[in-house]
Order: C-alpha cells, then sequence, then structure tokens
C-alpha cells in the first residue's frame, strides 16, 4: 500500500483587520516608537526578519502600508498568535 501523500503546507489563508489590530496594539499610532515599533507592534528583529528593512531600520519610521505588508508576511508564518491579545480577523 502506498504512503499517504505528505500534509500540504497551511492552507489556513488569514485576513487581518489591521486597522482594529493596530488600535488594540498601540491606540492606532503607526509611528509609535517603544520597545516594539509602529502600529502593529513589531520587535525589531521581527521587522527586519521579514524584509522591513527594506522600508525604514525600524517599523515606526515606515508607513501603514509598508507595515502591514510586513504584517502580512508575519501573519503568513506565524499565524494570528503573533497577535495573541490583538488579532482582529477581517469581516466576510
Amino acid at each position: 500500500q502506498p504512503s499517504p501523500p505528505p500534509p500540504p503546507e497551511s492552507t489556513v489563508d488569514w485576513h487581518a483587520d489591521w486597522d482594529a489590530i493596530a488600535e488594540c496594539e498601540s491606540g492606532g499610532n503607526w509611528h509609535l516608537d517603544s520597545t516594539y515599533d509602529g502600529g502593529l507592534q513589531f520587535h525589531p528583529d521581527t521587522w527586519l526578519a521579514f524584509g522591513g528593512g527594506k522600508y525604514a531600520a525600524y517599523a515606526w519610521q515606515a508607513s501603514r502600508l509598508e507595515q502591514i505588508a510586513i504584517g502580512e508576511k508575519v501573519l503568513a508564518a506565524y499565524g494570528p498568535d503573533a497577535w495573541p491579545n490583538c488579532f482582529v480577523p477581517l469581516e466576510d
């Protein structure tokens, strides 16, 4: 009997309400400079690991749309647990 095929990579396609997440994480301040940066509160290492450096050295220096672009990459890799207290799915 042939072995079953390996399970597919995560097939869950998450969609986030980024403005709602930012409101929860940073009070909606996309330029918050703190231990975690920007509206989505990126750790600086996470920001750089997911390519944020092409936009700015720190997330708080990047635009809302640039932060969302990196947020999408983090979400694809880690799912909603990347924002354990603030993840808000986008309503269909």
